[in-house]
C-alpha cells in the first residue's frame, strides 16, 4: 500500500487571498476572492427559521404545530372500530406480520 503525503505545506491566514496564494494571476484573484468571501459567509450564517411570508404555510401562519387542533377528540373516543372506513387500507396478512419486526433505539 502507497504512503499518503499528509504533510502541511502552506496554511492561509484568516481573511488572505486564497487564490492569489494559490498562483493566480493579481486582477484573476482579485474578482475571486470576494464572491469566494460570499458564499463563505452564506453558508456559515445562522439560518432563520422561515416565517410570515416566507413560511411554506402561507403568511397567517407559523409553525402548524403551534396551531390548536380542531380535531373532536371526544367523536373519536366514541367511535366504535367497524364506524371507520378503511376500505383504502390494504389488509396485512399473516406473513406480513410473520416477517415482521420491532426497530426501537436502545438507549443507555
Amino acid at each position: 500500500m502507497s504512503k499518503v503525503d499528509t504533510r502541511v505545506r502552506n496554511v492561509t491566514r484568516r481573511g488572505a487571498n486564497l487564490f492569489a496564494e494559490s498562483g493566480l494571476a493579481p486582477e484573476e484573484s482579485r474578482r475571486y476572492q470576494p464572491e469566494s468571501q460570499a458564499l463563505i459567509n452564506e453558508t456559515l450564517a445562522p439560518k432563520e427559521p422561515l416565517t410570515g411570508e416566507h413560511s411554506p404555510f402561507g403568511s397567517e401562519h407559523q409553525n402548524p404545530m403551534d396551531r390548536a387542533s380542531k380535531t373532536d377528540w371526544e367523536w373519536l373516543k366514541k367511535l366504535k372500530d367497524e364506524q371507520i372506513d378503511t376500505s383504502d387500507i390494504p389488509e396485512l396478512s399473516d406473513e406480513f406480520f410473520a416477517r415482521a419486526c420491532i426497530l426501537a433505539r436502545q438507549y443507555r
